[in-house]
């Protein structure tokens, strides 16, 4: 995969300020995503037809923010470890084709995680447009 080290350094600062509440950091990468692609909310069950004020009253949304960004948490802290990185997007693929989610909405995906990240104090965004191009790279060598 080979992430350049300065990306994995920018990407592992930022981290280190904005991981630390997977829940709230989920809760806007959902927000602003479910606000740009509105389609997007019809693939979770829990979230289909609720408008925004419902979603964020909705502790579903911090639960479900937490659960996916633990693979962006996995990703960061085994940036340099092409094993585990695999392993972890072999089990995200496998779990999203069992949902009818393809490469494309997980790719689509990007502009708004790393709008969310900077919203929350990071300050690397082509940074982590690298790192994350890099990870739709293993999802469709998974796919």
């Amino acid at each position: 995969m080979g992430i350049p080290a300065d990306v994995v350094s920018k990407v592992s600062a930022d981290w280190g300020k904005v991981g630390g509440d997977l829940g709230s950091l989920g809760a806007i990468l959902f927000e602003k995503m479910f606000t740009a692609r509105p389609n997007t909310q019809d693939y979770f069950a829990a979230f289909k037809g609720k408008s925004m004020s419902e979603l964020k009253a909705d502790p579903a949304l911090k639960t479900h923010g937490a659960k996916v960004l633990s693979l962006v948490d996995t990703m960061v802290k085994n940036a340099t470890d092409e094993g585990k990185l695999k392993s972890a997007v072999a089990e995200f693929v496998k779990n999203h084709k069992a949902r009818n989610v393809g490469l494309d909405l997980i790719a689509g995906t990007k502009p708004e995680l790393i709008a969310a990240i900077v919203q929350a104090g990071g300050a690397n965004a082509d940074a982590w447009g690298t790192f994350l191009d890099a990870f739709i790279g293993l999802v469709k060598a998974a796919s």
